[in-house]
């Protein structure tokens, strides 16, 4: 059982660099849409989105201002629901079955093992699109 549990501390601290990952990302996408320089412009993107979902939705708006969208409606889809998750993982996953007597022997554990293990599957894959995108916006947007 310690050796799942291990497991499931390192697939959550996989997860949580991929929700920075992709918070930063985003970030970045931001500030190269805008007008001018691109350090000025994701330093005040940086200073002023505080969150992932805030990100995502600011996002979402700027995109949608051309009728190129960098993303795909089903991708914003699964950004949204992004903040959820990551304050699931951060705040309650472990919650779920760390006050159990043999609480990695328990049905909670297994549940949050492979929940975790299906998300972190698709969180992946989320994030390498949404990098792809971001190198792909600052390199037309002549802002690398």
């Amino acid at each position: 059982m310690m050796n799942l549990y291990k497991e499931y501390i390192y697939m959550l601290g996989q997860a949580i660099i991929h929700f920075q990952s992709i918070e930063r990302d985003i970030k970045y996408m931001i500030a190269g849409m805008k007008k001018g320089n691109m350090k000025d412009n994701f330093k005040e993107v940086d200073e002023t989105i505080k969150g992932l979902g805030i990100a995502v939705r600011e996002l979402q708006a700027i995109d949608h201002e051309n009728s190129n969208h960098y993303l795909s409606l089903t991708q914003y889809k699964l950004l949204s629901q992004l903040a959820r998750k990551r304050n699931y993982y951060s705040h309650e996953s472990a919650l779920n079955f760390l006050y159990i007597k043999d609480s990695l022997a328990s049905l909670e554990f297994k549940k949050e093992y492979e929940k975790l293990k299906n998300d972190l599957e698709s969180l992946s894959r989320l994030q390498r699109e949404i990098e792809n995108t971001r190198i792909t916006l600052l390199i037309q947007k002549n802002k690398v």
